[in-house]
């Protein structure tokens, strides 16, 4: 019922085209992550980016005989850190010489050899008061020193981040249908927001996965709210054309991230810099008109009819006066029901089709998330890498695009799965010296 009371466009006036409009005008502002999936997708490899070279910080005696004896960095370092082996160039990362050097009998010349034991050998110990790192960007494991016996913490933070996520997909989903497209919007613009800036700040590790976590919950929220209020606002004729422009956006954000983070050289200057802007979002109280789906669904018609007055206007047209008796006789018999995950399983056939989409989505994610990780350990150029990551999405997107509007979604749909999975075993059977 719902559903057709909304196609009659003969009384609006051209609807789709004037939403189309301001759908695009909605998903085209830069400032929404870049993109909010993309920011999503690519940020947490910048985040950590590759391990810099690091070695153990000295004790406070270390540091006291430095100022004694006006040693550089470069010489504490060749001092107190021992070579990863004999006869090696490079020094170890997570162990550092055994030595007590509050002794007041050390020479500043070369003091390691006055300090061996039996065998000739100086004792080794795990770094114990920190590391210093080089490099001019600053990462989450510099700043948390996530490195040695922590460096597993690093992948944990990305686990975090995907378990914001599916609680994300789980809980606003479902608010959406319960309180409305435009109220969690905006609660989880604020929620993203507050949680982005929490996130920079973070003093310690423990805080800074929580804080992820309701990063990750709330931006999948303005993903799925934004993808729903997109293709809700227009007829069925346009649905198409929003999914790419929205796709188009996600692409655009990808190429546009490596040169903010190019400019920004610390996480943190990029995490502020694409979490102060959803507080500026939420302007869009003022421009974004509620569902009208969702409205009829919830029995308030008045509001919903405010809006179809206001697309008539835009479009130079009138509201008739049966067109309100219409749509109040459509929806009067219709109770309100509340959506339900349930609802996905109930029927033989839904439960069929509701397990093949989700497969899909987690096959298809999972693949495209490792593909975007990968380019922060792969080697060569990471900015360069990730714009053409984005870059070569924007024909893919048009082709699928044409290949919809010309042959169906099933086709390209099967299809595209078989040769997205044929060329990931391809790529893994390539040995690293043909790569």
């Amino acid at each position: 019922m719902i559903r057709r009371s909304l196609a009659t466009k003969s009384y609006i006036g051209s609807k789709e085209q004037s939403h189309t409009c301001h759908d695009i005008q909605f998903n085209s502002v830069p400032v929404d992550r870049d993109s909010q999936r993309a920011r999503n997708a690519s940020l947490p490899s910048w985040r950590a980016g590759d391990i810099p070279n690091h070695w153990c910080r000295g004790s406070p005696g270390t540091v006291e005989l430095r100022e004694k004896c006006g040693w550089s960095l470069e010489q504490e370092r060749n001092y107190t850190v021992p070579l990863e082996k004999p006869g090696s160039s490079s020094h170890s990362q997570c162990e550092h010489y055994n030595i007590d050097w509050n002794a007041t009998f050390l020479s500043c010349d070369y003091p390691v050899p006055l300090l061996t034991n039996n065998s000739g050998d100086v004792l080794r110990t795990p770094c114990q008061n920190g590391w210093f790192f080089d490099g001019s960007r600053t990462t989450i494991i510099s700043e948390y020193e996530l490195v040695c016996e922590d460096a597993w913490k690093v992948d944990m933070s990305q686990a975090c981040l995907e378990i914001g996520f599916f609680l994300g997909a789980l809980i606003t989903g479902y608010a959406a249908d319960r309180f409305g497209r435009k109220l969690c919007l905006l609660a989880c613009l604020a929620g993203t927001g507050i949680s982005g800036i929490a996130v920079a700040v973070a003093p310690t590790y423990p805080a800074f996965v929580i804080f992820q976590i309701l990063e990750g919950l709330f931006g999948r929220g303005i993903c799925l709210i934004n993808s729903v209020i997109a293709t809700e606002l227009v007829g069925p004729r346009y649905r198409r054309v929003v999914i790419f422009v929205t796709q188009v956006v996600f692409s655009l954000g990808l190429m546009l991230f490596p040169g903010f983070a190019y400019m920004i050289r610390s996480w943190k200057g990029i995490q502020m810099a694409i979490t102060v802007p959803h507080f500026v979002l939420l302007l869009y109280y003022c421009l974004i008109p509620e569902s009208p789906r969702w409205l009829l669904s919830r029995k308030r018609i008045k509001e919903a009819l405010k809006i179809a007055q206001d697309v008539a206007e835009q479009n130079g047209k009138s509201l008739p006066s049966t067109y309100k008796e219409m749509i109040r006789g459509e929806n009067s018999s219709e109770e309100i029901k509340n959506p339900s995950l349930l609802d996905l399983f109930r029927t033989p056939q839904m439960r069929k089709r509701t397990l093949i989409l989700m497969y899909s989505w987690f096959t298809s994610n999972v693949v495209y998330l490792g593909l975007i990780l990968r380019l922060g350990i792969q080697g060569g150029d990471s900015y360069v890498d990730l714009f053409v990551a984005g870059a070569v999405e924007l024909p893919a997107t048009l082709l699928g695009f044409l290949l919809v509007e010309r042959v169906g979604r099933r086709s390209p749909f099967v299809v595209s799965h078989i040769v997205a999975g044929t060329f990931c075993l391809l790529a893994a059977c390539i040995s690293e010296g043909k790569r």
